[in-house]
């Protein structure tokens, strides 16, 4: 068992599990490998895999974990744009019992050597360029291993590790309620803060809106926004795969490029922010039709005017949903949809695995 305490943690007074659901991330995939293991589960830029496949992939990336030094309760950092390799090394570090720490590609050198110092990342996957970028770095703390990801390149050093592995699944003895990822507040009261989350928390609002069908059966979740934010796993791959269906990494948020992956792959939904459904709304180039299948995105980050969600009913027929969200939750706490906010600012009810008070005016 995790010593949470050696690590300034409080150990979960409870345990709850998610009914008739895995209970790690690490099996997040079992059930539709149990009944269809070629449904598509996971599309990039660089690649697709059904369940199978992605199943097989993350295990030999588990092994090359392991084999690169990486143990239970180690730290693996990732700065990677959206792209399967993100996808496939987030799922090898459950698998493995490591902790996940996303680093955000636009944060500044200085930033990203805070977090990778905080955390105590033993490894970092990250594209050639920010290697170069982090060169000159005096201290990277307990760093021990950076390796390079170059989907398609000549130095992708990351491909060439998990290829050589075995896609046996590794063994590891998991704790649901132990810290599995450490995710970064945006840091306005001073530098950023490291929340921890076990896989139990990472699971709970997919397994929540897949128990309550909020999302269409059958049709591709996307992520337009960095999943090098904690968040935006939890709202996307891990939610998609607890639904049974594909997860679409989406590499650009430009409206052109965010209109051609939903008409392309067909998706439902993705978590957005206000800008992005606005472009989506006002670009000459985008064509009601092929956004047909967004029927329900979700907006957070900011406030959505309630014009917007008007606009976009006019001209796509469909309803945006307002989400609050919070690093420390992690990610969604409350959800509203349909019917305009009784007031301005306001972002819907709880959701139903939380709990709001208010403590003060």
């Amino acid at each position: 068992m995790f010593d949470y305490a050696a690590h300034g943690l409080n150990a979960p007074t409870a345990r709850p599990e998610i009914p008739d659901r895995p209970q790690t991330v690490a099996e997040v995939l079992d059930p539709v490998l149990a009944r269809d293991p070629d449904r598509p589960a996971l599309v990039g830029r660089s690649g697709r895999y059904t369940y199978r496949e992605l199943d097989r992939e993350a295990n030999r990336a588990a092994h090359a974990l392991r084999a690169l030094g990486i143990a239970a309760g180690d730290r693996v950092a990732a700065c990677l744009p959206n792209d399967v390799a993100i996808a496939v090394a987030f799922l090898a570090s459950m698998r493995l019992g490591a902790l996940w720490v996303g680093i955000n590609r636009v944060l500044a050198p200085r930033e990203k050597v805070d977090i990778l110092n905080d955390s105590g990342a033993s490894l970092l996957l990250a594209p050639p360029d920010v290697h170069v970028e982090l060169a000159g770095a005096a201290d990277l703390g307990a760093l021990r291993a950076r390796v390079a990801v170059d989907p398609g390149g000549s130095r992708d050093e990351w491909r060439a590790h998990v290829a050589r592995q075995p896609d046996t699944r590794p063994d590891a003895d998991l704790d649901a309620w132990g810290p599995a990822a450490i995710a970064y507040t945006s840091g306005t009261t001073g530098k950023p803060k490291g929340a921890v989350h076990s896989q139990h928390n990472i699971l709970l609002p997919g397994a929540v809106t897949a128990a309550v069908g909020l999302y269409p059966t059958g049709a591709a979740q996307g992520t337009v926004l960095p999943l090098t934010i904690l968040n935006l796993f939890v709202l996307g791959p891990v939610q998609a795969w607890q639904y049974g269906v594909c997860s679409v990494a989406m590499d650009r948020i430009d409206a052109v490029g965010v209109a051609e992956w939903v008409e392309r792959e067909r998706i439902c939904t993705f978590a957005g922010v206000p800008t992005v459904i606005h472009d989506l709304l006002t670009h000459p180039d985008v064509r009601p039709e092929q956004l047909a299948s967004l029927v329900q995105p979700l907006i957070g980050g900011a406030e959505c005017p309630e014009e917007f969600r008007e606009l976009y009913r006019k001209r796509f027929g469909a309803d945006v949903a307002i989400g609050y969200g919070m690093t420390e939750a992690p990610t969604a706490v409350t959800r509203a949809e349909g019917e305009p906010a009784p007031a301005p600012g306001l972002c819907g009810k709880a959701l139903p695995q939380c709990a709001i008070s208010i403590r003060g005016d």
